[in-house]
């Protein structure tokens, strides 16, 4: 299938559980795709995966407002953002699930509720250097190998919400694509200033975006993150956000980027961009061991 017929066709999802209580910051799944659907909205605290999303292609001129409270990115802003393409919908179309971030040439790390339950063949392809869903073949692809999905995973407390996947043949540093290292401090990031990037809702419950969205945030503390959302913030996340701004669905298992490190995963929030709820992340460094342990291992 050539890439320009995937490009038209992206509308859609990788499976989550939409029995879980958070939202997800993923798309729905292929088996519920509809081209022009709507967002079941009166679902509060499930992770971020809505079951039909509209894709927002108007012609845009300028800096507007996307992901949440975003910018259109260039080719510098974002190099390292992966887009996976999930298998195909009941109508035969291929359908786009969640991102990730390039950590090296060969291996992309993303979200476990991306992955959980998947095989290569369900997550095929990887795109990297795209900044349009449109129009991909621009970026690289590259087959996907092995999907590696943390063994302590719960998909109910999105506890070890990481997953790692392994290309066929890595990807060609350029303008374009580069891998963006792991952190490795697991100090406490609270008042950094963060980036977050993807093609997701431009609202909780809105249009996904054609084009490749970025924000900046700050980073809480633990306390304040734990003050937003008790005990279903854990140990091995961190949050970030302020109202207006925010990932949202659709951004799951890609990058919050700071200090030129990947500091988190796009993983799960109550709502987008409220003032009351931060957008909670994997917090990277907490699984370095577990990452460089699976890519020597793999």
């Amino acid at each position: 299938m050539k890439l320009s017929a995937i490009c038209l066709l992206v509308m859609c999802a990788c499976a989550v559980n939409a029995a879980t209580r958070r939202r997800l910051r993923s798309r729905p799944s292929s088996t519920d795709v509809t081209l022009s659907g709507t967002i079941a909205r009166d679902q509060p605290r499930w992770p971020r995966g809505p079951r039909g999303l509209r894709v927002n292609n108007q012609n845009r001129k300028g800096t507007e407002n996307f992901i949440v409270g975003g910018t259109l990115a260039v080719s510098s802003t974002a190099p390292w953002q992966i887009v996976m393409y999930a298998g195909e919908t009941s109508g035969g179309y291929p359908s786009s699930g969640c991102g990730g971030t390039l950590i090296n040439s060969r291996w992309i790390l993303t979200a476990a509720h991306c992955t959980n339950g998947k095989r290569p063949a369900d997550l095929p392809l990887m795109v990297a250097g795209s900044l349009n869903l449109f129009s991909i073949d621009a970026g690289q692809y590259r087959w996907t190998e092995k999907v590696i999905t943390h063994s302590n995973f719960n998909p109910n407390t999105l506890e070890n919400d990481i997953a790692l996947i392994k290309l066929s043949a890595g990807f060609t540093t350029d303008s374009y694509v580069a891998p963006l290292p792991i952190a490795t401090s697991t100090a406490d990031v609270g008042g950094q200033l963060m980036q977050a990037s993807g093609f997701g809702t431009t609202s909780s419950g809105g249009a996904i975006s054609d084009q490749l969205l970025y924000v900046h945030l700050p980073s809480l503390t633990n306390s304040q993150c734990t003050a937003a959302y008790g005990s279903a913030f854990k140990s091995g996340m961190l949050c970030a956000g302020e109202t207006g701004k925010d990932s949202c669905q659709g951004d799951s298992g890609g990058p919050l980027e700071c200090s030129g490190r990947l500091c988190g995963v796009v993983s799960w929030g109550y709502g987008c961009g409220s003032a009351s709820y931060p957008g909670v992340y994997t917090r990277v460094a907490s699984f370095n061991t577990w990452i460089t342990d699976t890519i020597a291992s793999n």
